[in-house]
């Protein structure tokens, strides 16, 4: 990390103890799956990240939209 970003998180953890947490802070359902979905986001990048090394990019967005969608569509047709 560069210093800048080492500021911003010592700032951010400053203003997270100024201010004080929610009184009842809970992990839900929602939370959860965005969580889920940013991790998830985080792997696909680094995922893709490396494949550009050895993949054009036109090729590579190809197949991840070609992907997603059939994936999308099967799931759709699953759940109706």
């Amino acid at each position: 990390m560069i210093s800048i970003q080492i500021i911003a998180i010592i700032i951010l953890g400053l203003s997270v103890v100024l201010v004080g947490l929610p009184p009842k802070l809970r992990l839900g359902y929602g939370e959860l799956l965005v969580l889920i979905a940013t991790l998830m986001w985080s792997l696909e990048a680094v995922f893709v990240n490396s494949l550009l090394k050895e993949v054009p990019a036109i090729i590579a967005a190809w197949s991840r939209m070609f992907f997603g969608a059939a994936f999308l569509l099967i799931y759709l047709a699953i759940q109706g």
